[in-house]
C-alpha cells in the first residue's frame, strides 16, 4: 500500500470513510478532475479486492493511509495501557450482581453458563475499539484532513471518526445511502437506522423530496444539500433504446411495521405501481416488476 500513500500536493484531504470504490467510482474520478485530494479509510472491508477497485484507486490518485506505519511504539504503549485498564473494569463488572439479575427469565438466571462467552466477546470488542480509536487519532496527526465524507452514522468506524472530527474541528458530510419510508410514522425507525444527520455537519440528499422530509423532521434547512446521487450518475449519460427493459425492484408494505398495515398505505402502494406502469408504457419501454421478498409474500 506504500505506493498509494504518496502525497500528490499540499492541499488537505477529503477523507472517505467506509466507501466502496466500485460503487462510487464517479465520485473518485470526479474528485481528481476537480483537483481534490481524497483519502480512503476502510476498516470493515478491503480497500482493494479486485482489478477494478485497484484501477479506480490508482487512476483517481486516491491516497490510502499506510496502517502498518501509523501505530508507532508510543501508540502501541497507549493501546496496551488502555486495554489493561478496560480489562480490570470488565472484571469488576463481571463480579457484580447486576448481570446475573439481568440475564434471567422468571427469576432463573442463566448468567453462569453465559459468562465465559459474554466476557470473551466484551474483551475482544473493547480491545478492538481501543485499537481503532488510537489508529483514527493518528490519522488526524499524520495527515491533513479538511473534511470527512460518510454514508451512514451508525457504523463503528464512522462514529469514531465523527467524534474525532468534532474535536479537531473538521466538518463531516453524510451522503444519503438509500431511500427510506419518508413518513411521520417512520421517524423513529429511520432515526435508528442512521437516516438523519444527527452528528454530521451537512447531508447530501438525492433530491428535494428527501430534503423536504428531513426539514419536516426538524433538520435545519441550511444543513441539507439536494445534489443528487453519485451512485447513479452514469444513468444520465446513457440513452435508452426503444428495446430497453426497465426493471422495477419494489419493496411491498412490510407486515411487521404498523404503518404498513394501514389500508391507506397499501392503497398508495398500489397507485404508485400503477402510475409507474403508465409512465413506462407511455415511453414505449418494456417493464419487468421484481417484488422484494417480505414476511408475507403478498404485494
Amino acid at each position: 500500500m506504500r505506493h498509494f500513500d504518496i502525497p500528490k500536493n499540499k492541499n488537505k484531504h477529503v477523507l472517505l470513510v467506509e466507501f466502496d470504490p466500485t460503487k462510487y467510482k464517479t465520485l473518485f474520478f470526479t474528485s481528481k478532475m476537480n483537483s481534490q485530494n481524497i483519502m480512503l479509510h476502510n476498516r470493515r472491508w478491503p480497500t482493494i479486492w479486485n482489478f477494478e477497485s485497484f484501477n479506480i484507486i490508482k487512476k483517481s490518485d486516491c491516497r490510502i493511509p499506510n496502517i502498518s506505519t501509523l501505530l508507532d511504539t508510543d501508540s502501541l504503549t497507549v493501546i496496551r495501557k488502555e486495554q489493561n485498564r478496560i480489562k480490570k473494569n470488565i472484571q469488576v463488572m463481571m463480579e457484580g450482581t447486576y448481570l446475573e439479575s439481568f440475564f434471567s427469565i422468571d427469576s432463573k438466571s442463566f448468567w453462569i453458563p453465559l459468562r465465559p462467552f459474554f466476557e470473551s466477546l466484551i474483551r475482544h470488542k473493547m480491545n478492538e475499539a481501543i485499537n481503532e480509536i488510537e489508529l483514527a487519532k493518528k490519522l488526524f496527526v499524520n495527515y491533513q484532513i479538511g473534511s470527512i465524507l460518510i454514508s451512514s452514522e451508525i457504523g463503528f468506524t464512522e462514529q469514531i471518526m465523527m467524534n474525532l472530527a468534532r474535536k479537531n474541528k473538521v466538518p463531516v458530510i453524510m451522503m444519503q445511502h438509500g431511500v427510506a419510508y419518508e413518513t411521520e410514522g417512520a421517524f423513529e425507525r429511520n432515526n435508528l437506522l442512521g437516516y438523519f444527520p444527527n452528528f454530521s455537519d451537512f447531508m447530501i440528499t438525492w433530491g428535494n423530496t428527501t430534503k423536504e422530509y428531513l426539514e419536516r423532521c426538524g433538520i435545519i434547512p441550511n444543513k441539507i444539500k439536494a445534489l443528487g446521487s453519485t451512485l447513479y450518475d452514469d444513468l444520465f449519460d446513457k440513452t435508452l433504446s426503444k428495446e430497453s427493459t426497465i426493471l422495477l425492484a419494489t419493496s411491498p408494505p412490510m407486515k411487521d411495521l404498523i404503518n404498513d398495515n394501514l389500508v391507506a398505505t397499501n392503497e398508495n402502494y398500489r397507485l404508485a405501481i400503477e402510475k409507474i406502469c403508465k409512465i413506462v408504457t407511455g415511453l414505449n419501454q418494456k417493464l419487468v416488476i421484481k417484488l422484494h421478498p417480505s414476511l408475507v409474500d403478498v404485494a
